[in-house]
């Protein structure tokens, strides 16, 4: 191989890629998913592959990632809008009725 190499003067440099934000956190992820499935996966484990779409899920809504947390508050925010426009339509109406017949 190296012959090869330097026939064509091409410095080879082996490297292996690294990123020290994300050392170990795969790991982390993986030991608690692989908690949950030791929880709710049969003592045989063949129900492993049914379970593991299962256990992604519950790691990804855990109480520390919210997914849907936002869009949640944005619904309850529209629909308390909702209710205080449904309070004061009446309350409009009522004073014009009143005062047309006044």
């Amino acid at each position: 191989m190296e012959c090869l190499l330097k026939k064509y003067n091409v410095n080879h440099r082996v490297a292996t890629p690294y990123h020290p934000q994300t050392s170990g956190q795969v790991e982390v992820c993986n030991s608690q998913i692989k908690q949950i499935l030791e929880k709710t996966v049969n003592a045989s484990r063949k129900d492993w592959s049914t379970k593991h779409e299962d256990a992604l899920w519950a790691y990804r809504t855990t109480f520390k990632n919210p997914l849907a947390g936002e869009s949640r508050i944005l619904q309850l925010h529209e629909l308390e809008e909702f209710q205080n426009i449904a309070y004061e339509n009446p309350k409009i109406y009522k004073e014009k009725a009143q005062k047309w017949h006044d």
